[in-house]
């Protein structure tokens, strides 16, 4: 009976392993389908150079357009200068989709130059150009809430560094 008894007990203690054991097996194949089921829906889709969006027919530039009051220097060989409260108005170009203009007024001159946005969404380049004789060369970053630019300037054998930012208005 002692031997029926250890021979029961072992047998009930087994089954009772393979039950916990499948148990076991169940639930790490279950979490291990539900991770790659998460794994594989959260891809993210790849859109074109200047679009964003979950259908990428969002213009990134766009978020950008408006006014900026900027402030910042001016500096060259003749000195530094303090520039405060420029209105920097940025808008669409035509040309191309990554493209912008944006413009300033001094002394009642409008100047009226053109960046384009990197494949970031946030920083821009302006290209080598020329406006009232100068020519203007810079890089920037955009935020959803503000500007920043640096320019330099060439006129003649003056290179001006031109560095604002602020808000968007």
């Amino acid at each position: 009976m002692l031997f029926e008894m250890f021979v029961g007990k072992y047998y009930f203690c087994k089954n009772l392993k393979t039950k916990k054991m499948k148990k076991l097996l169940n639930f790490l194949m279950i979490g291990a389908v539900s991770a790659m089921l998460v794994t594989t829906s959260s891809c993210t889709k790849t859109c074109d150079a200047g679009y964003e969006g979950s259908d990428c027919k969002t213009e990134v530039r766009t978020k950008y357009y408006g006014n900026y009051k900027t402030s910042g220097t001016a500096v060259n060989t003749s000195g530094s200068f303090t520039i405060t409260d420029l209105i920097v108005s940025v808008s669409s170009n035509a040309s191309d989709v990554q493209n912008f203009n944006f413009s300033y007024t001094i002394g009642g001159d409008t100047y009226l130059l053109n960046g384009k946005i990197d494949a970031n969404g946030t920083a821009f380049t302006v290209p080598s150009q020329t406006a009232f004789g100068l020519t203007y060369t810079g890089t920037g970053t955009f935020t959803t809430s503000s500007m920043t630019v640096q320019l330099t300037e060439v006129d003649g054998g003056t290179t001006t560094t031109i560095n604002l930012t602020g808000p968007k208005q």
